[in-house]
């Protein structure tokens, strides 16, 4: 069920992920070259050369500070940009659509809901592309992954802000959920789990097929009734398949839902 809506005004908290600059309306920038992986880490201030030979270090830890009464304190922008991580995968399909996709985990106590736009450029810095996506209910300590769509382009360099905010009015079913893999080589067959006790809706399932580090396709699929929801106890199976000619090694899942 939805959260009932709260009279007092709610805050909207702005997350810059950028290196080291601020767009004229006040919101942030990053700038991210190449299409192999690269992770930032948003607590740090300095811009830094990218290695896409090299595994970023990730800090998964979450914020266990707690106010006196038990609840979780309330959050300004700078706990927000320190426990906010992203991670960016791209690759060009076979019909010349470039997919970039973020994958967000929220290091913070709180659940938050999260809106992206994204810029795609030229060799030159001209902007050749533009996307936006946005996630609601995004569970503490769990991760998700964006997905944004480019036709016609091949981009040499990205620039993305995003509006982070408490979610307030969805609440969260990432904890409730869990998933059983099945891999063929050709595509991969997902059974997700409902263990909750609350009818969890839109649980989505993406899954990004990767030669070692570099990212080769993805899928998509809905574990959903005929009310958009997974019933609690209930399993749906889904296959993911895979387009891409060139063989893949491994892949990795991503969960999506709300109540």
């Amino acid at each position: 069920m939805k959260k009932p809506i709260k009279l007092l005004p709610i805050a909207v908290i702005c997350l810059s992920l950028c290196a080291c600059s601020t767009n004229s309306d006040g919101t942030a920038s990053k700038k991210e070259y190449g299409k192999t992986t690269v992770e930032k880490d948003n607590s740090k201030k300095q811009p830094e050369t990218l290695d896409n030979t090299k595994e970023p270090e990730e800090n998964t830890s979450v914020s266990e500070n707690k106010n006196d009464d038990g609840t979780s304190p309330d959050l300004s922008d700078t706990d927000l940009n320190s426990q906010i991580k992203v991670k960016e995968y791209s690759y060009i399909n076979s019909i010349d659509t470039t997919w970039y996709c973020m994958e967000v985990t929220n290091n913070s106590s709180v659940t938050v809901s999260i809106e992206t736009n994204v810029t795609a450029k030229d060799k030159k810095g001209k902007t050749i592309g533009a996307a936006s996506e946005s996630e609601k209910a995004i569970e503490a300590g769990h991760t998700v992954c964006l997905m944004h769509m480019f036709y016609d382009t091949e981009p040499e360099s990205y620039d993305y802000t995003l509006s982070v905010k408490e979610d307030e009015y969805y609440e969260p079913v990432l904890s409730d959920l869990s998933y059983e893999a099945s891999d063929t080589g050709k595509k991969v067959i997902i059974s997700c789990t409902n263990n909750g006790t609350e009818a969890a809706e839109f649980v989505e399932g993406i899954v990004l097929f990767f030669s070692g580090k570099k990212l080769l396709g993805h899928s998509s699929a809905y574990f959903t009734d005929d009310d958009s929801e997974l019933k609690p106890g209930n399993t749906i199976s889904k296959e993911f398949d895979y387009y891409n000619g060139k063989k893949y090694n491994n892949f990795k899942v991503y969960l999506t839902g709300r109540r």
